[in-house]
């Protein structure tokens, strides 16, 4: 199954490059370049070895945003950060229209590979390409993404022996220190060889893309790597922050399970992440990082399962930091390939791990339901795709309001848009599918209609974007109710929850729900979930005693004070 899903790694990453129009490393020039702009040449900075912890002291910047922690925003230093990824150029002012102002760069595209193709010519010399990253950055803090994460890749053709993902040869640790180095430096906004036009400082480095079969190292190898992109990082910029690996724990934590359950599962070693006793290791490490990230491809129900285990063991080294959710699809990839049937017509449901919120024997339900939706000529094409964009819109919700809830501090979820390309069901599921708009693919993308996941998005973050506190509401049996307060308002996002996932042609239940509200009338606006409707239904409805009773069905609602 590893092998599976570094080939989608692959492919996600080898589409976005030709769309941004990026070209893969080419042999040494043999001459220097000319052109200053495209190419930049910077001495190598290698300041006196310290301990991993040592930071120089601030210097005075420009007039700037101060540095916050990743779940902030401007208007509040306790908001949620609500965002999407990856970076796709041409789409930033369409999404910065929902509210966003969260997001984060392609797996590689800020990797040290593509950002120094070529080995330095003299020990103290490089030359960096920031000729496709740098319109990137300015592009979406234009649009008001004031909140930008990067991701950063130790693996290099020259500075490598081993295969793609590796850890760097001993020989050029000092070269990988200094290439974190001038990346942060490049977007500190301090004045020194920064991006011309960075409005924000980039304060957010995550040091290797996920504690996978991405990071096929040793655990000690990461934790090496980890302490020199550390001390770099903050040597270039001390208010700069260090993201551990993000972890993928989905088949730990899918569906919120109790604790002996997850000590069950996270005996089990699968071949598409590190031993749950190795993520233990980088956990006991927070000397080495700032903010510890999840990647979230299940549905809300594993949101709950997973910070609380993290708590946990936070708790046992004496520490607590932020939880950041990346990756975050939209809706659950539902299956994941364990093996090469799985890949073939004479697939079987036990060919496939089945995530929430479908059983184990609708996997191959869901294949055919992805096939249908990739093939315009199907008969059942148009039902799949309403089926779909309905429930991930419905899915998007209910993971931001989850999310909100259980204390993670920020999520950006996936996807800005399709990739028709890759949409191969039964290797990379749904994930290609997932674009929350229409959009054309190029060297800059050209947007298209909004879905209804897209309207999803802006519903959201229109009500719950300045939440203060929340709390879980017994509303009846079946029902998911959250209540924050937004605005100093009570914000209510309820919904009904069968545990299951219904599929064309099935009817999904509803049931009753008693949402206290303490006014006389409350405002019942619906997750906007057909394609092409752009208006969300709202109804007013009386309350008894201050409770409102209504029919609720698994289509979130945001229920607030009426007039």
């Amino acid at each position: 199954m590893n092998r599976f899903r570094l080939i989608g790694g692959a492919l996600i990453f080898a589409a976005v490059m030709l769309a941004c129009g990026q070209t893969t490393p080419t042999a040494p020039p043999t001459s220097p370049p000319t052109t200053l702009s495209i190419e930049t040449s910077v001495p190598t900075v290698r300041p006196p070895a310290t301990s991993p912890n040592e930071t120089r002291a601030p210097t005075a910047r420009p007039a700037s945003p101060p540095a916050t922690s990743p779940s902030a925003t401007r208007a509040s230093s306790t908001a949620f950060a609500f965002g999407v990824e990856y970076i796709l150029p041409g789409l930033a002012q369409t999404f910065a229209q929902t509210g966003a102002r969260s997001t984060r760069t392609a797996a590689e595209t800020f990797g040290w590979r593509e950002l120094e193709p070529n080995a330095p010519r003299a020990a103290d010399q490089h030359i960096y390409r920031w000729d496709k990253v740098d319109p990137l950055i300015a592009e979406y803090q234009s649009a008001g993404f004031d909140q930008i994460q990067i991701y950063t890749t130790a693996w290099n053709e020259w500075a490598s022996s081993k295969p793609k993902n590796y850890f760097p040869d001993a020989q050029f640790l000092d070269d990988y220190e200094a290439y974190m180095f001038n990346l942060v430096e490049r977007y500190d906004r301090d004045g020194d060889r920064d991006m011309p036009g960075l409005r924000y400082p980039i304060l957010d480095y995550v040091v290797e893309r996920e504690w996978t079969e991405f990071f096929p190292g040793t655990t000690d190898e990461y934790l090496q790597l980890l302490t020199i992109a550390q001390r770099a990082i903050k040597r270039a910029n001390p208010a700069a922050r260090v993201w551990l690996v993000p972890l993928m724990m989905i088949d730990v934590f899918d569906a919120n399970p109790n604790a002996n359950e997850i000590a069950q599962r996270a005996r089990v070693n699968r071949t598409f992440r590190h031993p749950i006793v190795e993520t233990q290791k980088l956990l006991a490490r927070p000397e080495l990082f700032d903010v510890v990230e999840i990647h979230a491809l299940g549905d809300y129900t594993e949101l709950d399962a997973t910070i609380a285990w993290l708590r946990g063991e936070m708790s046992k080294h004496g520490y607590v930091k932020p939880v950041f959710i990346g990756d975050a699809m939209g809706i659950s990839q539902f299956i994941w390939t364990q093996n090469p049937r799985g890949l073939t017509t004479n697939a079987m449901d036990a060919d496939y791990l089945t995530f929430a919120p479908i059983r184990a024997n609708d996997a191959l339900r869901v294949v055919a339901l992805l096939e249908a939706m990739k093939d315009a000529n199907a008969r059942d094409h148009d039902a799949a795709m309403r089926w779909f964009r309905a429930e991930h819109a419905k899915a998007l919700v209910k993971k931001f309001a989850a999310a909100r809830h259980a204390g993670y501090v920020g999520m950006n979820v996936w996807a800005l848009a399709d990739i028709a390309l890759l949409q191969m069901p039964r290797v990379t599921s749904d994930w290609f599918f997932m674009g929350m708009i229409e959009a054309q693919m190029g060297p800059q993308w050209k947007p298209g209609a909004p879905r209804p996941a897209y309207h999803a998005l802006k519903q959201t973050i229109d009500k719950l974007s300045d939440a203060s506190s929340t709390e879980r509401v017994n509303a009846g049996q079946g029902v998911v109710a959250y209540r924050f307060i937004a605005r100093g308002k009570p914000v209510i996002v309820a919904w009904h929850e069968p545990g299951r996932i219904y599929f064309p042609g099935e009817t999904a239940p509803m049931t009753r729900a008693t949402i206290p509200i303490n006014a006389t009338r409350a405002r019942v606006t619906h997750t906007i979930t057909e394609i092409g409707v752009s208006a969300a239904q709202i109804e007013t409805m009386n309350a008894v005693n201050g409770v409102v009773t209504l029919t609720l069905d698994t289509t979130p609602v945001f229920i607030e004070l009426g007039n």
